[in-house]
Protein backbone atom coordinates (compact mmCIF):
# COMPACT_ATOMS: atom_id res chain seq x y z
CA UNK A 1 0.00 0.00 0.00
CA UNK A 2 2.79 2.39 0.94
CA UNK A 3 4.62 1.54 -2.31
CA UNK A 4 1.46 2.33 -4.32
CA UNK A 5 1.08 5.58 -2.40
CA UNK A 6 4.71 6.49 -3.05
CA UNK A 7 4.38 5.82 -6.79
CA UNK A 8 1.14 7.78 -6.91
CA UNK A 9 2.76 10.66 -5.04
CA UNK A 10 5.70 10.65 -7.50
CA UNK A 11 3.45 10.95 -10.56
CA UNK A 12 1.40 13.61 -8.82
CA UNK A 13 4.61 15.57 -8.16
CA UNK A 14 5.60 15.08 -11.79
CA UNK A 15 2.25 16.42 -13.07
CA UNK A 16 2.37 19.36 -10.69
CA UNK A 17 5.96 20.16 -11.67
CA UNK A 18 5.07 20.14 -15.35
CA UNK A 19 2.05 22.35 -14.64
CA UNK A 20 4.18 24.77 -12.57
CA UNK A 21 6.83 24.94 -15.30
CA UNK A 22 4.17 25.68 -17.93
CA UNK A 23 2.58 28.35 -15.73
CA UNK A 24 5.92 30.18 -15.52
CA UNK A 25 7.29 29.17 -18.89
CA UNK A 26 9.16 32.42 -19.68
CA UNK A 27 10.86 32.53 -16.30
CA UNK A 28 11.84 28.88 -16.49
CA UNK A 29 13.03 29.28 -20.08
CA UNK A 30 15.34 32.12 -19.10
CA UNK A 31 16.47 30.20 -16.02
CA UNK A 32 17.24 27.04 -17.98
CA UNK A 33 19.19 28.98 -20.62
CA UNK A 34 22.32 28.81 -18.46
CA UNK A 35 22.17 25.02 -18.31
CA UNK A 36 21.34 24.73 -22.03
CA UNK A 37 24.22 27.05 -22.92
CA UNK A 38 26.65 25.15 -20.68
CA UNK A 39 25.64 21.81 -22.23
CA UNK A 40 25.89 23.26 -25.74
CA UNK A 41 29.38 24.65 -25.12
CA UNK A 42 30.48 21.38 -23.52
CA UNK A 43 29.36 19.37 -26.55
CA UNK A 44 31.01 21.78 -29.02
CA UNK A 45 34.30 21.99 -27.09
CA UNK A 46 34.63 18.23 -26.66
CA UNK A 47 33.58 17.62 -30.26
CA UNK A 48 36.23 20.04 -31.54
CA UNK A 49 38.86 18.57 -29.22
CA UNK A 50 38.13 15.03 -30.40
CA UNK A 51 38.23 16.10 -34.05
CA UNK A 52 41.62 17.76 -33.58
CA UNK A 53 42.97 14.75 -31.69
CA UNK A 54 41.87 12.36 -34.46
CA UNK A 55 43.54 14.57 -37.08
CA UNK A 56 46.82 14.76 -35.17
CA UNK A 57 46.87 11.02 -34.55
CA UNK A 58 46.16 10.42 -38.24
CA UNK A 59 49.28 12.44 -39.08
CA UNK A 60 51.29 10.05 -36.91
CA UNK A 61 49.84 7.30 -39.06
CA UNK A 62 52.14 8.54 -41.84
CA UNK A 63 54.93 6.83 -39.95
CA UNK A 64 54.94 3.11 -39.23
CA UNK A 65 53.97 2.27 -35.67
CA UNK A 66 56.91 1.49 -33.38
CA UNK A 67 59.33 3.31 -35.69
CA UNK A 68 62.44 5.31 -34.85
CA UNK A 69 64.32 7.89 -36.89
CA UNK A 70 67.96 8.36 -35.92
CA UNK A 71 69.78 11.60 -36.80
CA UNK A 72 73.47 12.24 -36.41
CA UNK A 73 74.35 15.43 -34.58
CA UNK A 74 77.55 17.07 -33.31
CA UNK A 75 79.58 15.91 -30.31
CA UNK A 76 79.58 18.39 -27.42
CA UNK A 77 82.11 16.81 -25.05
CA UNK A 78 85.37 14.86 -25.19
CA UNK A 79 84.40 11.93 -23.00
CA UNK A 80 84.57 8.38 -24.38
CA UNK A 81 87.43 9.47 -26.67
CA UNK A 82 85.21 11.86 -28.67
CA UNK A 83 86.43 15.05 -30.29
CA UNK A 84 84.23 18.01 -29.45
CA UNK A 85 82.42 19.40 -32.48
CA UNK A 86 82.76 16.22 -34.56
CA UNK A 87 79.84 15.46 -36.84
CA UNK A 88 78.21 12.07 -36.33
CA UNK A 89 77.28 10.28 -39.55
CA UNK A 90 76.73 6.70 -40.69
CA UNK A 91 78.00 4.55 -43.51
CA UNK A 92 75.71 2.43 -45.65
CA UNK A 93 77.38 -0.78 -44.43
CA UNK A 94 76.89 0.21 -40.77
CA UNK A 95 73.18 0.79 -41.32
CA UNK A 96 72.81 -2.48 -43.25
CA UNK A 97 74.57 -4.38 -40.46
CA UNK A 98 72.18 -3.06 -37.79
CA UNK A 99 69.42 -5.37 -38.97
CA UNK A 100 71.74 -8.34 -38.50
CA UNK A 101 73.06 -7.19 -35.12
CA UNK A 102 69.67 -6.30 -33.66
CA UNK A 103 67.02 -8.93 -34.31
CA UNK A 104 64.45 -6.48 -32.89
CA UNK A 105 64.58 -4.51 -36.16
CA UNK A 106 61.99 -5.41 -38.78
CA UNK A 107 62.65 -2.72 -41.41
CA UNK A 108 65.51 -0.28 -41.87
CA UNK A 109 66.51 2.28 -44.49
CA UNK A 110 69.06 5.09 -44.77
CA UNK A 111 68.05 8.52 -46.02
CA UNK A 112 70.89 10.23 -47.88
CA UNK A 113 69.93 13.86 -48.44
CA UNK A 114 71.86 15.20 -51.45
CA UNK A 115 70.27 18.65 -51.28
CA UNK A 116 68.62 20.47 -54.19
CA UNK A 117 69.52 19.75 -57.81
CA UNK A 118 68.55 21.04 -61.22
CA UNK A 119 66.43 18.33 -62.79
CA UNK A 120 65.45 18.37 -66.46
CA UNK A 121 63.07 16.42 -68.62
CA UNK A 122 62.52 16.62 -72.36
CA UNK A 123 60.16 19.58 -72.04
CA UNK A 124 60.86 21.30 -68.71
CA UNK A 125 63.21 21.64 -65.75
CA UNK A 126 63.19 22.67 -62.12
CA UNK A 127 65.10 22.50 -58.85
CA UNK A 128 64.07 19.66 -56.55
CA UNK A 129 65.30 17.84 -53.47
CA UNK A 130 67.21 14.62 -54.08
CA UNK A 131 67.37 11.70 -51.64
CA UNK A 132 68.91 8.25 -51.72
CA UNK A 133 66.94 5.52 -49.99
CA UNK A 134 66.74 1.73 -49.57
CA UNK A 135 63.86 -0.68 -50.19
CA UNK A 136 62.20 -0.37 -46.76
CA UNK A 137 62.02 3.43 -46.81
CA UNK A 138 58.47 3.93 -48.04
CA UNK A 139 57.18 1.22 -45.69
CA UNK A 140 58.70 3.10 -42.75
CA UNK A 141 57.21 6.43 -43.84
CA UNK A 142 53.96 4.77 -44.99
CA UNK A 143 53.97 6.73 -48.24
CA UNK A 144 51.39 6.00 -50.92
CA UNK A 145 51.83 5.77 -54.66
CA UNK A 146 49.69 7.67 -57.12
CA UNK A 147 50.90 5.40 -59.90
CA UNK A 148 53.79 3.13 -60.77
CA UNK A 149 55.81 1.08 -58.27
CA UNK A 150 58.35 1.31 -55.47
CA UNK A 151 61.96 0.21 -55.83
CA UNK A 152 62.59 -3.54 -55.89
CA UNK A 153 65.51 -5.82 -55.19
CA UNK A 154 66.90 -5.83 -58.77
CA UNK A 155 66.90 -2.01 -58.70
CA UNK A 156 69.13 -2.24 -55.63
CA UNK A 157 71.64 -4.93 -56.56
CA UNK A 158 71.99 -3.88 -60.23
CA UNK A 159 72.09 -0.18 -59.33
CA UNK A 160 69.45 0.64 -61.86
CA UNK A 161 69.04 4.25 -62.87
CA UNK A 162 65.43 4.57 -61.81
CA UNK A 163 63.62 7.26 -59.81
CA UNK A 164 60.47 7.83 -57.81
CA UNK A 165 59.20 11.40 -57.86
CA UNK A 166 56.67 13.46 -55.92
CA UNK A 167 53.39 14.30 -57.59
CA UNK A 168 54.26 18.00 -57.97
CA UNK A 169 57.59 17.10 -59.57
CA UNK A 170 55.76 14.97 -62.14
CA UNK A 171 53.17 17.69 -62.80
CA UNK A 172 55.84 20.37 -63.35
CA UNK A 173 58.24 18.28 -65.42
CA UNK A 174 55.77 16.31 -67.57
CA UNK A 175 52.49 18.22 -67.26
CA UNK A 176 49.36 17.08 -65.45
CA UNK A 177 47.91 15.45 -68.55
CA UNK A 178 51.05 13.51 -69.47
CA UNK A 179 51.85 10.05 -68.18
CA UNK A 180 54.88 10.32 -65.92
CA UNK A 181 55.75 6.61 -65.62
CA UNK A 182 58.53 5.71 -68.07
CA UNK A 183 59.61 9.32 -68.62
CA UNK A 184 63.31 10.21 -68.44
CA UNK A 185 64.80 12.87 -66.15
CA UNK A 186 68.34 14.28 -66.17
CA UNK A 187 70.32 14.94 -62.96
CA UNK A 188 73.96 16.09 -63.21
CA UNK A 189 74.17 14.81 -66.80
CA UNK A 190 72.89 11.39 -65.75
CA UNK A 191 69.55 10.05 -67.02
CA UNK A 192 67.04 8.18 -64.85
CA UNK A 193 63.73 6.48 -65.64
CA UNK A 194 60.68 7.39 -63.54
CA UNK A 195 59.13 4.19 -62.16
CA UNK A 196 56.82 5.66 -59.51
CA UNK A 197 54.93 8.83 -58.62
CA UNK A 198 54.07 9.51 -54.98
CA UNK A 199 50.65 10.68 -53.90
CA UNK A 200 50.59 14.35 -52.96
CA UNK A 201 49.50 15.62 -49.56
CA UNK A 202 50.47 18.06 -46.82
CA UNK A 203 51.47 15.33 -44.38
CA UNK A 204 51.20 12.17 -46.44
CA UNK A 205 54.78 11.01 -46.75
CA UNK A 206 55.82 14.12 -44.79
CA UNK A 207 56.50 16.51 -47.68
CA UNK A 208 57.45 14.20 -50.55
CA UNK A 209 55.73 16.29 -53.25
CA UNK A 210 58.87 18.11 -54.41
CA UNK A 211 61.33 15.30 -53.80
CA UNK A 212 63.06 12.86 -56.13
CA UNK A 213 64.16 9.49 -54.72
CA UNK A 214 66.86 7.22 -56.09
CA UNK A 215 68.12 3.85 -54.87
CA UNK A 216 70.94 4.82 -52.52
CA UNK A 217 73.31 2.34 -54.15
CA UNK A 218 72.69 4.00 -57.54
CA UNK A 219 73.06 7.49 -56.09
CA UNK A 220 76.40 6.71 -54.46
CA UNK A 221 77.64 4.98 -57.62
CA UNK A 222 76.84 7.69 -60.19
CA UNK A 223 76.20 10.96 -58.29
CA UNK A 224 77.55 11.45 -54.78
CA UNK A 225 80.11 8.74 -54.14
CA UNK A 226 80.17 6.62 -50.98
CA UNK A 227 79.63 9.54 -48.62
CA UNK A 228 78.39 9.47 -45.05
CA UNK A 229 74.66 9.33 -44.32
CA UNK A 230 73.04 11.78 -41.90
CA UNK A 231 70.07 9.73 -40.76
CA UNK A 232 68.16 6.48 -41.08
CA UNK A 233 64.77 5.07 -40.07
CA UNK A 234 63.79 1.71 -38.69
CA UNK A 235 60.72 -0.22 -37.55
CA UNK A 236 60.78 -2.60 -34.59
CA UNK A 237 59.11 -5.97 -34.51
CA UNK A 238 55.74 -6.20 -32.71
CA UNK A 239 56.00 -6.27 -28.93
CA UNK A 240 59.41 -4.58 -28.73
CA UNK A 241 59.62 -1.70 -26.24
CA UNK A 242 60.82 1.27 -28.31
CA UNK A 243 62.16 3.22 -25.32
CA UNK A 244 64.34 0.30 -24.15
CA UNK A 245 65.57 -0.37 -27.67
CA UNK A 246 66.42 3.30 -28.14
CA UNK A 247 68.77 3.18 -25.13
CA UNK A 248 70.34 -0.03 -26.39
CA UNK A 249 70.86 1.42 -29.88
CA UNK A 250 72.38 4.63 -28.51
CA UNK A 251 74.77 2.63 -26.38
CA UNK A 252 75.89 0.50 -29.33
CA UNK A 253 76.29 3.46 -31.70
CA UNK A 254 78.26 5.43 -29.08
CA UNK A 255 80.82 2.60 -28.88
CA UNK A 256 80.91 2.11 -32.64
CA UNK A 257 81.20 5.79 -33.54
CA UNK A 258 83.20 6.86 -30.47
CA UNK A 259 81.01 9.38 -28.71
CA UNK A 260 79.59 9.62 -25.20
CA UNK A 261 76.20 7.90 -24.95
CA UNK A 262 75.12 10.64 -22.52
CA UNK A 263 75.93 13.33 -25.09
CA UNK A 264 72.43 14.47 -26.10
CA UNK A 265 73.76 16.57 -28.97
CA UNK A 266 75.64 13.75 -30.68
CA UNK A 267 72.57 11.75 -31.60
CA UNK A 268 68.88 12.60 -31.96
CA UNK A 269 66.17 9.94 -32.00
CA UNK A 270 62.58 10.53 -33.03
CA UNK A 271 60.65 7.79 -31.24
CA UNK A 272 57.20 7.40 -32.78
CA UNK A 273 55.86 5.41 -29.85
CA UNK A 274 56.96 8.00 -27.31
CA UNK A 275 55.57 10.86 -29.43
CA UNK A 276 52.17 9.18 -29.57
CA UNK A 277 52.21 8.71 -25.80
CA UNK A 278 53.14 12.36 -25.30
CA UNK A 279 50.33 13.59 -27.56
CA UNK A 280 47.83 11.23 -25.92
CA UNK A 281 48.75 12.68 -22.52
CA UNK A 282 48.49 16.20 -23.91
CA UNK A 283 45.01 15.62 -25.32
CA UNK A 284 43.99 13.93 -22.07
CA UNK A 285 44.88 17.15 -20.27
CA UNK A 286 43.13 19.26 -22.94
CA UNK A 287 39.94 17.19 -22.66
CA UNK A 288 40.05 17.48 -18.86
CA UNK A 289 40.32 21.26 -19.23
CA UNK A 290 37.41 21.34 -21.71
CA UNK A 291 35.31 19.29 -19.29
CA UNK A 292 36.23 21.77 -16.56
CA UNK A 293 35.02 24.69 -18.69
CA UNK A 294 31.80 22.92 -19.58
CA UNK A 295 31.09 21.88 -15.98
CA UNK A 296 31.85 25.42 -14.81
CA UNK A 297 29.18 26.74 -17.19
CA UNK A 298 26.75 24.05 -16.00
CA UNK A 299 27.39 25.07 -12.40
CA UNK A 300 26.55 28.68 -13.23
CA UNK A 301 23.27 27.45 -14.71
CA UNK A 302 22.64 25.30 -11.64
CA UNK A 303 23.08 28.33 -9.39
CA UNK A 304 20.48 30.17 -11.44
CA UNK A 305 18.04 27.26 -11.13
CA UNK A 306 18.70 27.01 -7.39
CA UNK A 307 17.90 30.71 -6.98
CA UNK A 308 14.68 30.36 -8.96
CA UNK A 309 13.64 27.36 -6.87
CA UNK A 310 14.12 29.48 -3.74
CA UNK A 311 11.70 31.98 -5.31
CA UNK A 312 9.31 29.11 -6.05
CA UNK A 313 9.50 27.97 -2.41
CA UNK A 314 8.78 31.50 -1.29
CA UNK A 315 5.80 31.82 -3.64
CA UNK A 316 4.38 28.44 -2.58
CA UNK A 317 4.98 28.81 1.16
CA UNK A 318 1.25 28.75 2.06
CA UNK A 319 0.66 25.80 -0.27
CA UNK A 320 3.52 23.91 1.40
CA UNK A 321 2.05 24.76 4.81
CA UNK A 322 -1.34 23.38 3.79
CA UNK A 323 0.23 20.19 2.45
CA UNK A 324 2.10 19.65 5.70
CA UNK A 325 -0.99 20.44 7.74
CA UNK A 326 -2.95 17.68 6.01
CA UNK A 327 -0.19 15.12 6.49
CA UNK A 328 2.46 15.60 3.81
CA UNK A 329 5.86 14.49 5.10
CA UNK A 330 9.12 16.38 4.73
CA UNK A 331 10.41 13.91 2.11
CA UNK A 332 7.29 14.49 -0.01
CA UNK A 333 7.84 18.25 0.07
CA UNK A 334 11.51 17.76 -0.86
CA UNK A 335 10.52 15.44 -3.69
CA UNK A 336 8.13 18.05 -5.03
CA UNK A 337 10.80 20.80 -5.20
CA UNK A 338 13.60 18.53 -6.43
CA UNK A 339 11.36 17.10 -9.16
CA UNK A 340 10.64 20.57 -10.53
CA UNK A 341 14.33 21.52 -10.36
CA UNK A 342 15.32 18.25 -11.99
CA UNK A 343 12.82 18.70 -14.86
CA UNK A 344 13.96 22.25 -15.60
CA UNK A 345 17.62 21.17 -15.61
CA UNK A 346 17.03 18.04 -17.67
CA UNK A 347 14.86 19.71 -20.30
CA UNK A 348 17.27 22.64 -20.63
CA UNK A 349 20.26 20.32 -20.86
CA UNK A 350 18.63 18.08 -23.46
CA UNK A 351 17.77 21.17 -25.47
CA UNK A 352 21.42 22.32 -25.35
CA UNK A 353 22.56 18.80 -26.21
CA UNK A 354 20.18 18.56 -29.16
CA UNK A 355 21.13 21.99 -30.54
CA UNK A 356 24.81 21.17 -30.17
CA UNK A 357 24.37 17.84 -31.94
CA UNK A 358 22.37 19.39 -34.82
CA UNK A 359 24.91 22.18 -35.23
CA UNK A 360 27.75 19.65 -35.33
CA UNK A 361 25.90 17.67 -38.04
CA UNK A 362 25.28 20.89 -40.00
CA UNK A 363 28.87 22.17 -39.73
CA UNK A 364 30.39 18.78 -40.57
CA UNK A 365 28.04 18.47 -43.52
CA UNK A 366 28.87 21.93 -44.88
CA UNK A 367 32.60 22.17 -44.20
CA UNK A 368 34.02 18.77 -43.28
CA UNK A 369 32.04 16.28 -45.35
CA UNK A 370 35.08 15.66 -47.54
CA UNK A 371 38.05 16.03 -45.20
CA UNK A 372 41.33 15.46 -46.96
CA UNK A 373 43.46 12.58 -45.84
CA UNK A 374 46.01 14.95 -44.33
CA UNK A 375 43.73 17.51 -42.69
CA UNK A 376 44.76 18.29 -39.11
CA UNK A 377 41.18 19.04 -38.05
CA UNK A 378 38.69 16.33 -38.97
CA UNK A 379 35.56 18.23 -38.03
CA UNK A 380 33.52 18.01 -34.85
CA UNK A 381 33.39 14.49 -33.49
CA UNK A 382 30.31 13.95 -31.30
CA UNK A 383 30.70 10.72 -29.36
CA UNK A 384 27.73 8.86 -27.91
CA UNK A 385 29.61 8.51 -24.63
CA UNK A 386 29.80 12.28 -24.33
CA UNK A 387 26.03 12.52 -24.70
CA UNK A 388 25.33 9.90 -22.04
CA UNK A 389 27.86 11.48 -19.69
CA UNK A 390 26.31 14.90 -20.26
CA UNK A 391 22.82 13.53 -19.49
CA UNK A 392 24.11 11.91 -16.32
CA UNK A 393 25.73 15.22 -15.33
CA UNK A 394 22.40 16.96 -15.89
CA UNK A 395 20.54 14.48 -13.68
CA UNK A 396 23.05 15.08 -10.89
CA UNK A 397 22.98 18.84 -11.52
CA UNK A 398 19.18 18.97 -11.29
CA UNK A 399 19.15 17.12 -7.97
CA UNK A 400 21.92 19.30 -6.52
CA UNK A 401 20.29 22.53 -7.75
CA UNK A 402 17.03 21.66 -6.01
CA UNK A 403 18.53 20.19 -2.83
CA UNK A 404 18.94 23.39 -0.80
CA UNK A 405 15.57 24.94 -1.80
CA UNK A 406 13.91 21.56 -1.09
CA UNK A 407 15.45 21.36 2.38
CA UNK A 408 14.30 24.91 3.09
CA UNK A 409 10.78 24.01 1.96
CA UNK A 410 10.75 20.89 4.14
CA UNK A 411 11.70 22.92 7.22
CA UNK A 412 8.73 25.27 6.90
CA UNK A 413 6.34 25.02 9.85
CA UNK A 414 2.64 24.75 8.89
CA UNK A 415 1.50 27.55 11.26
CA UNK A 416 4.18 29.97 10.05
CA UNK A 417 3.42 29.05 6.46
CA UNK A 418 -0.32 29.69 6.80
CA UNK A 419 0.37 33.12 8.29
CA UNK A 420 3.08 33.94 5.72
CA UNK A 421 2.49 36.94 3.49
CA UNK A 422 4.44 36.62 0.25
CA UNK A 423 4.04 40.34 -0.40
Amino acid sequence: MSKRFSTSFFFMNLRESVFSIRQNSLRNLLTGFGVAWGTFILVMLLGAGNGLQMGIMRIFGNFAQNSLWVYGGMTSNTRAGAIEGRKIAFSLSEIDNLKTIFTEISLISPELDAGSHLVASQGSDGIYGLKGIDLDYFAIKVTKLKEGRFFNYPDKIYRRRCAIVGEKVADELFGKKQKGIGQMIEINNQWFTVVGILKSGLFSGMGTERQIYLPIQTMQAVLTGAGNIGNFGLVLRPGIDAAKFEKMLKSWLSRKLHFDKEDNKALFVFNQQEQIKAFSSLFGAVNAFLWFLGIALLISGMVGIGNIMLVVVKERTKEIGIRKAIGAKNKHIMQMIITESFLITLMSGIMGLFIGFMLIVLINGLFFSHTAEDDIFMGFNFETGIGFLAIFSLVVAGIIAGAFPARKAANIQPIEALNYDAN
